[in-house]
């Protein structure tokens, strides 16, 4: 190809650089209500002007959903617009949740946008689902983007199709990638795992381009022990912290870090 229009130089980038110094290697936003967790992660799970895609992977029934309200319960704590797009469970379970992990009054006075399967066609192409996201972060000025979970994307946008279905995945992540990119925002991804799997990064259902374009990636599983652990298995801005971390929900469905001690939950 022949370039086209202004040619571009590194010294149109030196304000995103500063910005980069400016928060070096932490990541401050949505973060967790323990701050033992904090600790373990550099501060939260996204960079502030930042392309930020955050994956949470694990096998069905294993806390991530639950896992994904928490980061909710984050977003509203910090004033942030939200995106929820819920393509498994029930809308309504999903409320009742989160109420526990936060008041009730303060989701009913968050900014945010709730996308339930209802909403979603049975049919309908990638084009449009990339649409959807565009515009959220576009036209209604989403801060972050919960998406639970990227399977059931794949499959009503497969409808019909005779394409390699791994190919038409890669393509629609990396354009996905190009959305976040652009608009410098955050976007989670639920993902289920393959039977059997490793919990590695290689363990997601689907194309591989999904653990390749995140940022963060968190897999959450029981142990030998059959404990409830998280890893994170990722990180772009951040020092590598990849201990297994023992975690646990408390009665609110709070996620905390387990350290074995009998204690009353916390507040």
């Amino acid at each position: 190809m022949k370039l086209t229009g202004a040619i571009d130089n590194y010294a149109n980038h030196e304000r995103e650089a500063d910005e980069a110094d400016v928060s070096g290697e932490l990541t401050p936003m949505y973060r967790f209500f323990d701050p033992k967790l904090n600790g373990f992660f550099s501060g939260g799970i996204a960079k502030p002007n930042a392309t930020n895609i955050v994956l949470i992977f694990g096998t069905s029934g294993v806390g991530k959903s639950l896992f994904a309200l928490n980061i909710i319960a984050s977003a509203i704590r910090e004033k942030k617009k939200f995106a929820h797009i819920i393509l498994e469970d029930d809308t309504g379970e999903m409320l009742s949740r989160l109420r526990k992990i936060i008041p009730y009054e303060d989701i009913k006075k968050s900014d945010h946008i709730l996308i339930p399967s209802s909403e979603i066609k049975t049919h309908f192409d990638q084009k449009e689902a990339l649409e959807l996201f565009e515009n959220l972060f576009k036209e209604h000025f989403v801060d972050i983007i919960v998406l639970d979970h990227i399977q059931f994307l794949f499959e009503a946008s497969a409808a019909g199709k005779q394409d390699n279905e791994w190919i038409r995945q890669r393509l629609f992540v990396q354009e996905l990638n190009r959305i976040v990119k652009t608009y410098k925002k955050t976007l989670v991804i639920v993902s289920h795992v393959k039977k059997g799997a490793d919990m590695t990064l290689d363990s997601t259902t689907g194309s591989n381009s999904i653990p390749q374009v995140a940022t963060k990636a968190y897999a959450i599983y029981r142990n030998a022990s059959k404990q409830l652990c998280m890893k994170q298995e990722k990180t772009r801005y951040t020092k590598p912290f990849f201990d297994e971390i023992p975690i646990r929900f408390d009665k609110n469905l709070r996620m905390w870090y387990d350290d074995g001690a009998k204690q009353e939950d916390e507040l």
